[in-house]
């Protein structure tokens, strides 16, 4: 089985499955290869802002939050630095294995990896 737009094997091998090369939503307008995985790191963002927005008022005034935020320990920090990372490395992959199943019909996209424009 071959992919859609000429590129790659399909990578079905005798499991028969076909990929297609997505053109549509997040892919088309953001121009990424991983549009959900720049959606978690907005999310980890707004979580971040959030004590800046609010203070100690709404969402952050409960130990919960005042915990998972890291009042004088900056653990959301450390958690959204991990997860950015952790998300980066995915995205590489899954640039690289876009580029390997659709050859010069993704290059031409000019798709990045996460980051519109950066990354």
């Amino acid at each position: 089985a071959r992919g859609r737009d000429g590129g790659g094997d399909g990578g079905g091998g005798s499991s028969g499955k076909t990929y297609f090369l997505p053109r549509e939503g997040l892919w088309r307008r953001l121009g990424v290869s991983c549009p959900h995985f720049l959606c978690e790191v907005g999310l980890y963002g707004c979580l971040l802002a959030a004590p800046l927005v609010w203070g100690n008022r709404g969402v952050c005034d409960s130990p919960p939050a005042r915990a998972l935020l890291g009042v004088g320990g900056g653990s959301l920090a450390a958690m959204a630095l991990w997860v950015l990372g952790n998300l980066a490395v995915t995205a590489r992959g899954t640039h690289a294995w876009y580029l390997e199943r659709f050859g010069d019909a993704y290059r031409k996209l000019g798709r990045k990896r996460m980051l519109p424009g950066i990354f």
